[in-house]
């Protein structure tokens, strides 16, 4: 099975919200004295929610934003921050889980488990003004407000890197065997990654890209041979911009079905 690809995963991350969302807002609005956790974390979840929806669009179809914007936003920022939201999600909708009885939320149950949700939250809205940065990149007039969010993006992805090591281990060792950044031009892939057994076609199209020309001397970390095709580890794509994609939503994060415990929200390839 394949990993999943940024347009599954912005896709069941909102099919995630919508879950939960209507469980917290039926808790909130129907309990006495309900935690104020309870209310933060329905905040968070519709902010980013709605920030994701509107990203739907520029990372199906770059076009929509100028080269220049683009050329700001780094795919490693964007499979960092969507990495840390699904995994986040994963957390968060396993734990309400178990406040749930009989299809409701309990209080008690919540406030035993109010200090973990709270952090959890706290995640949440840390991931959403990640995606707030991106979104503002795109789609901002003022340039220095973009170059002013490209700036905070890169240091809250630093921070992240360097507070969560699962994170840090899974973008720095994951191989880019199933995704290539010139292929998936096609709007219906956008929930699957692209398959390693176009190759040819992977060859022909990276040959004559720029973004091969630039890092092509690197010969000893970029292997596109017949034995062991497109082994290269996502690192190399720490100076790509979406700019440099054809279709960021074909692109994989480095997360297996088997690594989240609500992969019924997401589409990943057979």
């Amino acid at each position: 099975m394949d990993p999943l690809s940024i347009g599954s995963a912005v896709v069941g991350l909102i099919a995630a919200a919508s879950r939960i969302g209507p469980v917290l807002y039926h808790f909130i609005a129907n309990t006495r004295d309900a935690p104020s956790s309870a209310a933060q974390l329905f905040s968070e979840m519709q902010g980013i929610t709605a920030v994701l929806q509107q990203l739907q669009a520029y990372l199906i179809d770059a076009s929509e934003s100028s080269a220049g914007r683009r050329a700001m936003l780094s795919l490693r920022n964007i499979m960092t921050s969507l990495t840390a939201c699904v995994t986040t999600y994963s957390r968060l909708e396993r734990l309400v889980g178990k406040c749930v009885e009989e299809g409701q939320l309990k209080r008690v149950k919540w406030l035993l488990h109010e200090r973990e949700i709270s952090e959890l939250a706290q995640k949440v809205q840390g991931e959403k003004l990640n995606l707030v940065f991106m979104l503002t990149i795109l789609q901002c007039e003022s340039q220095r407000e973009a170059e002013m969010s490209m700036q905070l993006l890169n240091q809250n992805v630093e921070r992240l890197n360097s507070s969560n090591e699962d994170i840090k281990h899974r973008i720095d060792t994951f191989s880019i065997d199933h995704a290539s950044p010139t292929l998936g031009k096609s709007p219906e892939t956008d929930a699957t990654c692209v398959s390693p057994l176009h190759v040819p076609a992977y060859e022909v199209d990276l040959s004559g890209s720029r973004v091969y020309r630039r890092v092509r001397p690197r010969a000893s970390v970029w292997s596109v041979g017949s034995t062991d095709r497109v082994s290269m580890a996502l690192s190399v794509f720490s100076n790509l911009t979406v700019d440099d994609v054809s279709n960021v939503s074909v692109l994989c994060l480095p997360i297996w079905s088997s690594d989240i415990s609500n992969a019924s929200h997401y589409r990943f390839r057979q």
